[in-house]
Formats: structure tokens, sequence, C-alpha cells
């Protein structure tokens, strides 16, 4: 079976003579926070993003493709590691930027201003 990216078949030749190329294991950050870090074992790099961005066509009854870009997706595990480190540090700051807020919050009781 041909895996298909958008618009051109894998390792067909681009206009600028490019290729895309099969690849992996690569990992997948981009939900760490919600389902963990993710491995893939066979992505496609699509050359005609810059470099930037893998692709991994899903078939569950129909097909469909999902498309990741740096600094979501990874070549090493250690990588991948320290990039949910990063965010997980990120998404605590910003926790205790909040509790810090809601702590030092004060109420006041308003009286309803009386209408005629």
């Amino acid at each position: 079976m041909t895996e298909v990216l958008a618009w051109h078949f894998v390792g067909e030749t681009l206009r600028d003579g490019r290729q895309d190329e099969l690849i992996g294991p690569v990992w997948i950050t981009k939900y760490a926070l919600t389902e963990g870090i993710t491995k893939l074992n066979r992505v496609v790099w699509n050359r005609s993003a810059n470099l930037k961005m893998i692709s991994l066509t899903k078939t569950r009854g129909s097909s469909y493709t999902d498309h990741y870009y740096k600094p979501d997706w990874h070549l090493s595990e250690a990588e991948a590691m320290e990039r949910a480190e990063k965010l997980r540090n990120a998404a605590l700051n910003i926790a205790f930027k909040k509790v810090s807020k809601l702590r030092s919050m004060t109420f006041v009781v308003k009286e309803e201003e009386e209408t005629r």
C-alpha cells in the first residue's frame, strides 16, 4: 500500500528535487501533559515543509493523516523528555501564579442600591 501525504506520494520527487522519507522512531510531545509522550515507529518526514513537519497516516475504517510540527516531535527519547519537562514546568508556573492570585484575593460585600 502506498502512503499518501496531502498532494503527493511518499518517495515521489518533488518539484524542487527533494523527497519525503520514512523515518522512525520519533517521539511526539504535543499531548505530553494530557496523554503522555507517544513513540511512533514509522512516520513521513515531509521535505516540502522545511524539514519541520512529520505526518502519520492512520486507518480506522477510513484513512486520515496527523501532522506534527517542531517542537512537538523529536528524534530522541531524551529530547522528548526534556521538552515534556519544559511543558510541565511552564504549566506549574501558571498554576502557582493562579494559586497566588487566588490566595491574595479579598472579598467585599456590596450593598445593593435601592431603585425607586
